[in-house]
């Protein structure tokens, strides 16, 4: 096995292991990560642009509300590339019937006669159902 294969699968075995109550949302760390693969992919215009700044083509001014720009592109794509993420990691867990914060579980417990036919649900109890409450006194015939 290579070592990329080998990584994958390591990081396969602790997604595994991660319980589903674990937040999606991304973390400060989370978000430096995804700032810096911005960066990473802007870096040719970050070169272009001081080169211009070096040899005059623009001035400081310039070069500073150019790069407030680019700066404004990178970080841009770093917070879509994070709600992204978190978006398709939610709706896996969906897909998955894994509960999310807008898709709970649904608690409610079945009571006695709330489920037809269930082996809890007798034929008296349906047809007494209006009467028990009145036939609960210390004489009743129960």
């Amino acid at each position: 096995m290579n070592a990329r294969f080998r990584r994958f699968l390591a990081l396969a075995i602790v997604w595994a292991g991660v319980p589903s109550c674990v937040s999606t949302l991304p973390s400060a760390a989370q978000m430096d990560v995804y700032e810096k693969a911005a960066r990473a992919a802007h870096r040719a215009e970050y070169a272009a642009l001081e080169q211009q700044r070096a040899s005059g083509q623009v001035t400081q001014e310039e070069y500073q509300v150019e790069r407030g720009a680019l700066d404004k592109r990178v970080q841009d794509q770093a917070d879509t590339m994070a709600w992204n993420r978190h978006a398709l990691v939610q709706s896996e867990m969906k897909a998955n019937s894994i509960p999310t914060p807008d898709q709970p579980v649904d608690l409610v417990a079945p009571g006695t006669g709330a489920i037809p036919n269930s082996l809890y649900n007798t034929q008296r109890s349906n047809a007494m159902t209006g009467q028990q409450n009145t036939n609960l006194g210390p004489n009743s015939s129960f």
